[in-house]
């Protein structure tokens, strides 16, 4: 068993090693740069790209406003965790016991724990709006005119409860650390919740791997309901849902594609890298790679905004389109109206 003046001197060298380290700094660097300018980017765009915001049930609406708040917050997070071991490394090293400042537990707790709980609420808010928009597909006829917002309130008390669940796992294993005050070289996992995460990693993945599944399933039904729908004897609510349906699921899709992707090369890195502060193994260095999550605070918004963009696109398509069958329509009148009084005989006085 180490002492804890063992311990120091060790973190103290993994510390100088990572700061001498191009390729630790880099991604220290990156991190913070996805991370400032996704969290812009949501605040911006979600507030300022209102048609897409409309184009869904209120239900809908409230779970995405959600979504991206924890979007932000997720951003923020990572922002302070990377940007404070990137100044760390890079700029405050006048620490008296090591020169380059080392992190107390309790600053790793706070700073991780923020990180792994809005990834969970990313992840349940997104399986909350698949779970929303299937029950709009199996009550296209009718759920346009509810506008309840029971269903909303619903999925996110139950997302809450999950994740305040694996909140309680964290700090019961936090709990129950020995007394004395660890130091860490790096912001990282801490030990004790280490298992818990690559576990809560691995339920991500899977789960985002559902909500694609389930996204596929709701554009192929609402695909097929779309020629019922075309029928005249079709009801107007049922026309309304299908199109809405069809519309939120052509920009939701996109956004568990890259959820999936993230998460799962998230829980491969993290369970082939080992997701563990272990200075006899020396993997301070793989710990920084396992978390690519700042790359969904930049792909988001520029769904979004691309999605928003074809939308007025196909809204001024529209537009022009009416405008030119009006003036056709016009045209042929006015042509009609021209031959009839040509052939009108000629009234001399």
């Amino acid at each position: 068993m180490l002492s804890i003046a063992q311990l120091t001197m060790m973190e103290c060298f993994h510390a100088v090693s990572l700061a001498k380290s191009p390729l630790i700094i880099g991604d220290l660097l990156l991190k913070v740069l996805f991370s400032v300018v996704g969290f812009i980017l949501c605040f911006v765009l979600f507030f300022k790209e209102r048609e897409l915001r409309n184009l869904v049930h209120i239900n809908a609406k409230i779970i995405l406003f959600v979504h991206f708040l924890a979007v932000v917050f997720s951003a923020a997070a990572q922002t302070v965790s990377a940007m404070y071991d990137f100044l760390r490394f890079t700029v405050l090293k006048d620490s008296l016991e090591c020169s380059v400042s080392l992190l107390s537990h309790n600053y790793a707790v706070a700073v991780t724990v923020p990180i792994v709980i809005t990834q969970n609420i990313i992840t349940l808010t997104l399986l909350a709006l698949g779970i929303e928009r299937t029950i709009a597909t199996l009550m296209a006829k009718s759920y346009e005119n509810k506008k309840n917002r029971y269903v909303s309130i619903s999925l996110l008390a139950a997302s809450g409860f999950i994740t305040v669940w694996w909140l309680y796992r964290f700090f019961q294993k936090i709990k129950a650390k020995p007394v004395f005050e660890q130091t860490y070289s790096v912001i990282t996992v801490p030990s004790e919740i280490s298992g818990d995460t690559r576990l809560n990693t691995l339920c991500l993945a899977i789960l985002e791997a559902i909500i694609v599944v389930l996204f596929l399933l709701i554009l192929i039904l609402n695909l097929k309901l779309r020629t019922k729908a075309r029928r005249v004897n079709a009801p107007l609510g049922l026309k309304y849902q299908v199109e809405e349906n069809l519309a939120s699921v052509t920009v939701l899709l996109p956004m568990a594609c890259v959820q999936v992707v993230v998460f799962t090369v998230t829980f491969a890195l993290t369970y082939g890298l080992g997701h563990t502060h272990d200075l006899e193994t020396d993997n301070e260095s793989s710990l920084l790679f396992t978390n690519v999550s700042p790359l969904y605070y930049v792909a988001l918004p520029v769904i979004w905004f691309i999605q928003a963009r074809q939308k007025r696109k196909q809204v001024k398509r529209q537009a022009v389109n009416r405008i030119s069958v009006a003036q056709e329509d016009t045209r042929v009148h006015f042509n009609m109206l021209k031959e009839a009084f040509q052939d009108l005989p000629v009234t001399r006085y």
